[in-house]
């Protein structure tokens, strides 16, 4: 339709402020009804006309919408980046709408045949019951790989459950870590379903980038052993001396000493956690603030030591679940609720809210920074 997401969140934020509730589905089937009302009102301003009521128009305009998705900036880049050529442009496949939002026998989710970050041959995924959104709920199975000996690649499935009945939405090649993709093709050349030849192309070179960086063997030959848990500030691994200041760092390191910075971000990461888990604009709002100290100091010493030349600022891109506590979920649960003010309801749902099938390719920085609007 051409008009910016972010004028119907909007009402939506709106909408929940007005009823006094903090999630979308605390909305009732009457306040759901007011926010389409609202959301006319915002196609009609924005386009000098009512919202199309017939549906023959709505099915044109869906075509075309998917059409002219073919020339957008993300779309041409997304070819570019896989080298994407000769194509002339894409079709449109109607098909039956189904909703996983009807009840407790209903719900939505992903599956793929094999773990898309290990590697590891089992089923994995996600789900979510009564819900039309992507998944949540983890899951992992021990049972075979669906269509794999027919299309020998890790397959993304998205499907709905509608009141009992199983829908498959959509088949794909699934994306996977470094790591995950060369087991998957060394496993799928030792199980007979692929050639070495075609387990090579089945590597893509963002993979090997990936396992270029140092790692530890066994991670479970020293995780009686950690003293101290921490932040990652980029991939792989590292040995050396720890010190807590920039200047120590490079004093050491012009040293020849290999070393380690370590700095405490505990207010800090804290405030992050306010943000993280902030269930409406005031609270997030309230967390930014507390972070904006933090954020000037930042940029003040990294100005200092460019002294002049130009300085790229690019948006934190962890996942959002390395900024949580690690342990079991209980444990977890309570800490955030003791340092964020919430009950352990709460934490629980937010917890739910952002757990994704590859943290690596799903809710980081950027999205975050499109949803929230106020941490941009």
């Amino acid at each position: 339709m051409g008009i910016p997401h972010s004028q119907f969140e909007e009402k939506l934020e709106a909408l929940k402020a007005v009823k006094g509730v903090k999630q979308d589905t605390d909305l009732t089937a009457a306040d759901l009804k007011e926010l389409v009302t609202r959301y006319k009102n915002v196609y009609t301003q924005a386009k000098g006309e009512q919202f199309p009521t017939d549906p023959k128009r709505q099915l044109y305009l869906a075509v075309i919408a998917v059409f002219d998705s073919w020339d957008s900036p993300r779309a041409n880049k997304y070819r570019s980046i896989n080298q994407i050529k000769g194509l002339k442009g894409t079709a449109v496949n109607v098909q039956c709408m189904v909703f996983g939002n009807m009840g407790n026998t209903s719900g939505t989710g992903v599956l793929f045949t094999r773990n898309p970050s290990t590697g590891e041959k089992k089923l994995y995924g996600e789900f979510l019951i009564n819900a039309q959104v992507s998944c949540i709920f983890l899951f992992t199975l021990s049972r075979g790989s669906l269509d794999e000996p027919y299309h020998p690649y890790l397959r993304d499935i998205e499907f709905t459950v509608q009141e009992n009945r199983l829908w498959m939405l959509q088949c794909r090649t699934g994306k996977r870590t470094g790591k995950g993709a060369v087991k998957i093709a060394a496993d799928m050349v030792n199980e007979g379903l692929v050639d070495k030849r075609c387990a090579i192309k089945m590597v893509e070179a963002a993979h090997l980038d990936q396992l270029l960086h140092p790692q530890f063997e066994d991670p479970s030959a020293y995780k009686d052993k950690v003293i101290a848990t921490g932040l990652p500030a980029s991939p792989g691994a590292a040995v050396g001396q720890v010190v807590f200041t920039a200047d120590d760092a490079e004093a050491w390191h012009a040293q020849g000493k290999a070393v380690i910075l370590d700095r405490a971000h505990d207010e800090r990461i804290k405030a992050v956690r306010k943000m993280i888990m902030a269930a409406n604009l005031e609270e997030r709002q309230r967390a930014l603030d507390l972070l904006l100290p933090y954020q000037r100091l930042d940029f003040e010493g990294i100005f200092r030591a460019m002294d002049g030349f130009p300085v790229t600022i690019r948006l934190l891109d962890p996942p959002l679940h390395e900024f949580l506590p690690e342990g079991n979920i209980e444990d977890i649960v309570a800490e955030l609720a003791s340092e964020t003010g919430t009950s352990e309801d709460e934490v629980f749902s937010r917890i739910e809210k952002l757990s994704e099938v590859n943290p690596m390719l799903g809710f980081r920085g950027c999205r975050f920074s499109f949803s929230s609007r106020v941490a941009c």
